[in-house]
């Protein structure tokens, strides 16, 4: 099963080897060894605690996980109630994607979808966002403006947010969204409901944890695509 490319699958990368290879390279098909999840520091006695999610838990939840997402008709009822207890992060931004709707229960339609919404996305943003100031009213000014206040204040503790690369992605997408919802706009705290779409669709194409993550050298194009696929599931909720 390859449900997805850079990030989810669409459009492919900027060195032409498209979705899939990228998917490949970072794990595209859902078959993958399972991580073996963090430990926890000894207790004061040194004992050694068990981690909190097991090698074992994982790769059980994973064979469940699979066996509904490797069919050609997606159960989403079956995958949104074995997902309660928990899904392997490797798994998590396909589940995710499904259990929004994001991508349909067919799995033959998911690459074309994702190839759709991606250009819909920068279309979006050369209609929206590449254009001067000139050119937008006074309230779209005014909430540009304050998107640029809060997106410093974003997780002010995890560094992740506070790399230049996701500041400029977390006003896109939070601007994006708020031309295209109106009757809502943008408010304060949006911010925080988004970091979780990006952590989950970044961690397809940086691996190991999130602090290791240096997201400033992604290229702009790949950047972009993750955009989009956070900011279709961001405006599913």
């Amino acid at each position: 099963l390859k449900p997805n490319g850079q990030g989810a699958g669409g459009e492919g990368d900027d060195d032409g080897k498209g979705a899939s290879s990228e998917h490949e390279r970072r794990g595209a098909s859902v078959h993958q060894p399972a991580p073996s999840g963090s430990g926890t520091p000894a207790g004061d006695g040194g004992e050694k605690k068990k981690p909190y999610l097991s090698k074992e838990w994982s790769e059980a939840q994973r064979e469940k996980l699979l066996a509904i997402l490797n069919k050609s008709v997606v159960d989403i009822e079956a995958l949104q109630q074995v997902s309660w207890a928990g899904i392997p992060n490797d798994l998590r931004p396909i589940c995710w994607q499904l259990m929004l709707g994001y991508l349909p229960r067919q799995a033959s339609g998911w690459q074309d979808v994702i190839t759709c919404k991606r250009k819909a996305y920068r279309d979006l943003l050369a209609r929206h966002y590449d254009v001067s100031n000139s050119r937008r009213s006074e309230e779209e000014l005014a909430i540009l403006r304050q998107i640029a206040i809060d997106a410093p204040r974003t997780e002010p503790t995890v560094k992740l947010f506070g790399k230049s690369a996701l500041q400029r992605s977390l006003i896109r997408i939070l601007y994006i969204r708020a031309c295209t919802h109106p009757s809502s706009g943008y408010v304060q705290g949006l911010n925080d409901v988004l970091t979780p779409f990006l952590h989950v669709f970044l961690s397809r194409v940086f691996p190991g944890e999130m602090g290791t993550w240096d997201v400033d050298s992604i290229h702009d194009d790949k950047l972009i695509d993750i955009e989009g696929d956070c900011y279709w599931c961001f405006c599913k909720l």
